[in-house]
């Protein structure tokens, strides 16, 4: 089981870092490149959805904001958390996009997709804590359905 914790100042961050997938460093081997270095790198949670990504070829993207829409470049990444114990997300598509100027010392979104993939997040707000479990925790967790 996997959980982060930490205290929460102003926004929900998680620092990570990003690098190739497992088969683009294969990749990379078999051609006889050098594997680039992973990435450290701040995220932030998006708590509103206003994002929608649809692939529309392995390395482009339709992006949908409340903006409008756009054509963008379609990234494959592995996800590594760098704090707690988080499980690393093997493959995860991303896309570039600017962010708001209040943003910019963040390198990403973390949105409903990789969400989704977690068992529970919370937030408490008078606490200033933000706890994310990527699955059941507790004593009898394996007596749970």
């Amino acid at each position: 089981m996997g959980v982060y914790r930490t205290a929460v100042h102003d926004r929900l961050e998680v620092p990570a870092r990003v690098r190739l997938p497992e088969g683009g460093e294969r990749a990379y081997r078999l051609l006889g490149r050098s594997i680039p270095q992973a990435i450290p790198i701040r995220l932030i949670i998006d708590t509103v959805p206003q994002v929608q990504l649809a692939p529309t070829s392995a390395s482009r993207a339709t992006v949908e904001t409340r903006l409008g829409m756009r054509q963008t470049e379609l990234y494959w990444v592995r996800l590594e958390f760098m704090a707690g114990n988080l499980a690393a997300v093997p493959r995860l598509a991303v896309v570039r996009l600017p962010l708001p100027a209040s943003l910019q010392d963040y390198h990403g979104l973390i949105g409903r997709d990789l969400l989704s993939r977690w068992y529970s997040l919370l937030y408490e707000g008078r606490r200033g804590q933000l706890t994310i479990r990527d699955s059941r925790a507790g004593f009898f967790s394996w007596f749970q359905s």
